[in-house]
């Protein structure tokens, strides 16, 4: 089964995009990038841009512009997919409900720090996730009105279909952030208002 590495970008960082790329070419058939400043900026939705063109099953992976990935990162990932044949991901929140804000009070599972356990998690992070298509394939997600939420828009949609989410256990540092100037995620003001909303969707499902 191929595995396929998706990456959205702004175009402002090529040298992170480069690390970034580099650290996952070798564990993976194909990297595929989706330049928002190039073509209709899908801003990070672009992480799914690709999955309509897939016609096999396979591995989907997402990633972000500025995280530079460990080498053991995709085979591992796999395993855990295989594993639970469910979304794995190594950074998520599980919502306190009721759901009054998405930033506070939710409990948050970060990639850059130790993870010891495997934990279900309500909403997943897009940049350090995948999943096989023929378990879930939410190939429509990267028209979603709510832009720098794909988390969010993501999970909605996993939700939807009755796919869990796993934040895996992982090492701290395992994955290392770079460092940037702005991004996909300044493109467009963040609505906690519309995080909210998609947070609440979830939780009502």
């Amino acid at each position: 089964m191929n595995i396929i590495v998706s990456i959205a970008t702004k175009g402002d960082r090529p040298s992170q995009l480069r690390h970034t790329v580099n650290s996952l070419i070798k564990q993976c058939h194909d990297v595929r990038i989706y330049d928002n400043s190039k073509a209709h900026n899908y801003t990070d939705n672009a992480k799914f841009f690709h999955l309509k063109d897939i016609e096999s099953p396979c591995y989907y992976l997402t990633t972000d512009d500025d995280l530079v990935y460990p080498k053991d990162y995709i085979q591992h990932t796999l395993e855990l997919i295989d594993k639970f044949r469910t979304i794995i991901t190594y950074h998520g929140r599980i919502l306190k409900r009721p759901v009054e804000s998405y930033y506070k009070r939710n409990q948050i599972f970060d990639f850059r720090g130790e993870q010891p356990l495997d934990m279900f998690v309500d909403v997943g992070g897009t940049g350090v996730m995948g999943f096989r298509t023929d378990d879930f394939n939410p190939v429509d997600i990267y028209k979603s009105e709510y832009k720098c939420m794909s988390d969010l828009v993501l999970s909605l949609e996993a939700k939807k279909q009755g796919k869990r989410i796993i934040c895996a256990a992982h090492k701290q540092n395992w994955i290392i952030q770079q460092e940037v100037n702005g991004g996909i995620m300044q493109t467009f003001s963040r609505n906690e208002s519309q995080q909210i909303e998609l947070a609440k969707l979830i939780v009502e499902l």
